[in-house]
């Protein structure tokens, strides 16, 4: 992955880590989780927002919801409208799991 750069192709680099329903039985999403925080976390320039579960109660950032996901996706859009060269950002979404808390009515 090219590191994140004034002069580079990529100014900074926000990731988001979705999880709606994560496994309470094999901690597979968890686990995935914990490795992209802490393989990004000392990369200069580079953020990691996590949604999944219960939110911060679970060790997430944000819940599992449509509206945990859409406030990640909102700070960093707004991160990137702040971008001296927004064309320079990048975004990386990982999902480790369908699914969410919130009920859906028709």
């Amino acid at each position: 992955m090219e590191p994140t750069s004034p002069i580079g192709n990529v100014l900074s680099r926000h990731v988001i880590v979705y999880s709606g329903k994560p496994d309470d039985d094999t901690k597979r999403d968890i686990a995935q989780r914990d490795t992209i925080k802490n393989n990004f976390k000392d990369l200069l320039n580079t953020d990691v927002r996590t949604v999944g579960g219960a939110g911060a109660t679970a060790g997430w950032d944000k819940p599992g919801s449509g509206k945990g996901l859409l406030d990640a996706l909102k700070e960093v859009s707004d991160s990137i409208k702040k971008s001296p060269e927004p064309s320079k950002e990048q975004v990386i979404l990982f999902i480790t799991d369908h699914g969410d808390l919130h009920k859906i009515e028709t």
